[in-house]
């Protein structure tokens, strides 16, 4: 059935906000956003897609983590400017295991009644969108690249990070948490501002091999050759570490401690790796890029520079 979605009011970005309810039991679940294609394709699928704002794309919830939402009826609000999904929840809904992203009260404190729906999941990024968050940045926690699930089926982010998460968007979509590319740089940062997001060219260019030791300058073009940028996202993320600024992806990995930021680490490695085997070449640059980006909240973390990891590179590279 072709469902031509002529009552939805997209906002100018093309985007709507999604509330997503449980339909057995009537609790809201999690926020995020989809566009025209991402609610043809739930309508289509039955499975709940949404769009993450930091990664600017698709994500499916449960796309990695296998909480999916079966949507039973999708609803429109009566301005048309909002869509409800009502779903099936197969897991928790948010990355921190709890079934409803909407588990504290609005002094951050966890309400008496929330429970657990599983182990945490992966949060979001850039990214990622909580993608509900990784998505991956999702929702308020949706998980998947934008919010709830950033990490987790998202992204992003964190970017924001996607993946997710869009990372300056705490209600953003994506889970997949959002990096440097997508979620988790900190671009605005990287060029002066102090939110997290999508980083530029600018924020790369001339941070040549002098800069980290690991990387080639840049190409004629303006873009980063090799693997330059390292060494300006590595400044980037040292100055987030020191300064911790509100509203950051960065701030909130380092606050969470290292266990979290392996956790990442981890995740956005299988993320890499699937991308590899079954995805798209640009996809696959994306999810490095994300890799990369954890690793050197990892390596800030513990006090290794990518200078250091070049100096090894280069001893390898003269060994027989």
């Amino acid at each position: 059935m072709r469902h031509t979605l002529t009552a939805v009011r997209f906002d100018q970005r093309g985007l709507v906000p999604v509330v997503v309810q449980d339909a057995g039991r009537g609790d809201v679940l999690m926020l995020a956003y989809a566009d025209r294609e991402a609610l043809a394709r739930t309508l289509a699928e039955g499975r709940a897609w949404f769009f993450s704002r930091s990664r600017r794309r698709l994500w499916r919830k449960g796309e990695t983590s296998g909480h999916e939402l079966r949507v039973q009826e999708v609803r429109i609000d009566c301005d048309g400017d909002a869509v409800l999904y009502r779903v099936d929840p197969a897991g928790p809904a948010c990355h921190t295991g709890q079934r409803t992203c909407f588990h504290r009260g609005v002094d951050g404190a966890p309400l008496s009644g929330a429970s657990r729906a599983g182990p945490p999941q992966p949060a979001p990024g850039p990214g990622g969108e909580a993608g509900a968050g990784a998505d991956g940045a999702a929702a308020h926690g949706g998980g998947d690249d934008d919010g709830a699930d950033a990490g987790d089926d998202g992204g992003t982010a964190a970017a924001a990070a996607h993946r997710g998460s869009d990372a300056a968007d705490a209600n953003g979509g994506d889970g997949h948490a959002t990096t440097a590319a997508h979620r988790g740089m900190d671009a605005a940062g990287a060029n002066g501002g102090g939110g997290d997001g999508r980083a530029t060219a600018a924020a790369h260019r001339g941070a040549g091999a002098g800069a980290n030791g690991v990387m080639a300058s840049g190409s004629a073009d303006g873009a980063p050759g090799g693997l330059a940028g390292l060494g300006a996202l590595e400044a980037v993320v040292r100055q987030r570490q020191k300064e911790r600024p509100p509203g950051s992806y960065t701030t909130r990995l380092f606050e969470a401690g290292l266990a979290r930021i392996l956790q990442k680490v981890g995740e956005e490695a299988v993320e890499a790796v699937v991308a590899g085997g079954h995805q798209s070449r640009q996809r696959l640059v994306e999810e490095v890029a994300d890799l990369l980006y954890h690793l050197t909240v990892l390596l800030v973390a513990r006090d290794v520079s990518w200078q250091d990891v070049g100096r090894e590179l280069g001893r390898r590279a003269g060994a027989p």
